[in-house]
């Protein structure tokens, strides 16, 4: 199966589940949703869906998050999120009937569908890594332009470009966007999206007020 950059579902063959339930299975990710740490929150399967036949797509309750690793079962075997050996996010959904009617509502067939995702980056223990800086580590403003913001982690040399930003201090002399930030240094909050896919957003505490980052991507 040839992967790409999004999502591409498949049914899994009951023989492909035996050795899926020993390794992988759940669902897959919307990138920028859902916090946790900037590595993929990872740690074994948080929920396990259930791909009930004739079950309303709605009522699923599936996340959609590449950084959750999650599990799923259905008539077809029980699956786990896992890295494929090309670096891929291999995640898992349930299947929904095809349905021609006019108010006709999507409804599950009770067969699990494997979904495979490119993280832009690291795949790792069945998560997506983020490529967002970790909580508390200092960051310095090293450009504010009409681009965006750059930002650096002296410790790893990391840098970080981002497109948006959101203005949470009450200091009128001092503004997240204006040349005045340029050489702040401050701590990062928690992440959340994915900075190898220019989708990440953390906050940073300044000394001098608060910034909040959006649309953030690695720069190296």
């Amino acid at each position: 199966m040839a992967k790409t950059d999004g999502r591409m579902g498949r049914v899994l063959g009951l023989v492909a589940a035996a050795w899926v339930v020993v390794m992988a299975g759940c669902s897959g990710g919307v990138s920028g949703e859902g916090g946790g740490a900037a590595g993929g929150d990872g740690g074994g399967p948080t929920k396990t869906h259930k791909c009930g036949e004739g079950q309303l797509w709605i009522s699923l309750g599936t996340t959609n998050n590449p950084y959750v690793m999650e599990a799923v079962t259905g008539t077809n075997g029980t699956f786990v999120d896992h890295c494929d050996e090309s670096g891929y996010l291999v995640q898992y959904n349930c299947q929904s009937a095809i349905c021609d009617s006019v108010n006709c509502e999507d409804m599950l067939t009770g067969v699990v569908v494997e979904e495979v995702f490119d993280c832009k980056g690291a795949c790792k223990a069945g998560v997506c890594e983020r490529g967002c800086p970790e909580a508390d580590v200092a960051l310095t403003v090293i450009s504010v332009d009409s681009t965006g913001t750059t930002l650096n982690d002296a410790a790893s040399g990391t840098g970080y470009t981002c497109t948006s930003v959101i203005d949470k201090n009450s200091n009128d002399g001092w503004a997240c966007t204006g040349a005045e930030a340029v050489g702040a240094t401050g701590k990062a909050g928690e992440s959340t999206g994915s900075c190898h896919r220019g989708e990440g957003a953390f906050g940073v505490a300044f000394p001098m007020g608060n910034c909040f980052y959006l649309n953030c991507a690695r720069s190296n």
